[in-house]
């Protein structure tokens, strides 16, 4: 939608699709050029606007990068609870887990690049922080209704197994270019088995 068609919008529609396309720069310009050097001004010449028509949607840099992360983390969320009706819970987290698609490494990168400026930034690391907490709250929520004999301790400790699995498989990803197998999530099914034991993990090919 270009912005001729977009100033035809009531207003408040026209100012969410705005931000969406400051996000979605952002999300190019983080990817292509790397964090730091994703200027608010480069964010701004890709979604189209003035530095200025930009800050009428995010006070700063960090906020974009707020929006961005909560994007991804809505998506990651939706593409989990799309996905419930048809398998169980556990081939649910390997197939995200171990997704090759060209999305999903875009995501990837992100990640890689808002956790190196967390190690220096405190409103990056407290951005990061929040995604987290709202995934892990999702995870809980969901292996609580799955595995009711799980104690609460338990529940928080595959929860926290789980967010260190496919953190581990987000850097792994960006340093290998192995590709997934059905031997290779063979393997995963069978840890989560072990993990999780009244689960029936399912064996099939998707």
């Amino acid at each position: 939608m270009n912005q001729t068609e977009l100033r035809k919008l009531p207003r408040d529609e026209r100012d969410r699709l705005r931000r969406v396309q400051i996000v979605e720069a952002a999300m190019n310009c983080v990817i292509t050029h790397g964090f730091h050097r994703a200027t608010t001004a480069m964010i701004a010449r890709e979604a189209g606007f003035s530095e200025g028509q930009l800050y009428r949607y995010f006070e700063s840099k960090e906020a974009i990068m707020g929006a961005l992360v909560e994007t991804m983390t809505e998506r990651q969320l939706k593409r989990i609870i799309a996905a419930k009706d048809s398998r169980d819970l556990a081939d649910i987290i390997i197939r995200e887990m171990t997704d090759d698609s060209e999305d999903i490494r875009k995501e990837r990168i992100i990640y890689l690049e808002m956790l190196a400026e967390a190690t220096r930034n405190p409103s990056v690391a407290m951005i990061l922080s929040k995604a987290d907490a709202q995934r892990k709250a999702k995870a809980v929520k969901s292996l609580r209704a799955e595995f009711a004999d799980l104690s609460d301790e338990e529940v928080y400790g595959v929860a926290e197994y789980i967010a260190t699995l496919n953190e581990g498989r987000t850097i792994r990803a960006a340093q290998s270019d192995s590709k997934t197998t059905e031997a290779f999530l063979s393997i995963y099914r069978k840890a989560f088995s072990f993990l999780l034991p009244d689960e029936q993990v399912s064996e099939r090919k998707q």
